[in-house]
């Protein structure tokens, strides 16, 4: 705990790379904003609730926090209407980071692997829903 609140008060920018589970839910809330730069930008790519959506937006309000950019919602798909979206200080972007020509490729050849795997070699082991 101690290294992370070193890291929220020392760092310029903050970027977010962790599981939501019940231990990483609300790991920034207002305290752990509060102890950030007022010229820091937290970047979350990891999952929205992560961060503590009401106290991230009060700190962007009051200028606390320079900026904050995503690519993860709170709620998915994000409400467009949500006022979050407007603040001057939020960019967000689509998570999309899977969307790559290698990762099209990777998937294309998988799949064929696992035709393959189940029609020609007979081994149906690759399937996860074997009472088809």
């Amino acid at each position: 705990r101690r290294e992370l609140e070193d890291l929220l008060r020392t760092s310029d920018i903050v970027s977010v790379h962790c599981p939501l589970t019940e231990n990483t839910r609300g790991l920034l809330g207002k305290k752990e904003l509060e102890m950030m730069k007022r010229s820091a930008v937290l970047i979350n790519t990891a999952r929205g609730h992560i961060v503590d959506k009401h106290a991230l937006a009060k700190a962007l309000q009051e200028n606390s926090l320079q900026g904050y950019a995503t690519d993860v919602f709170w709620d998915e798909p994000a409400d467009p209407s949500d006022p979050f979206l407007d603040l001057p200080n939020v960019l967000v972007t689509p998570h999309m980071l899977s969307s790559t020509h290698e990762f099209f490729d990777a998937i294309a050849d998988r799949c064929a692997e696992n035709v393959k795997a189940v029609f020609i070699d007979n081994n149906p082991s690759v399937l996860q829903n074997r009472i088809v």
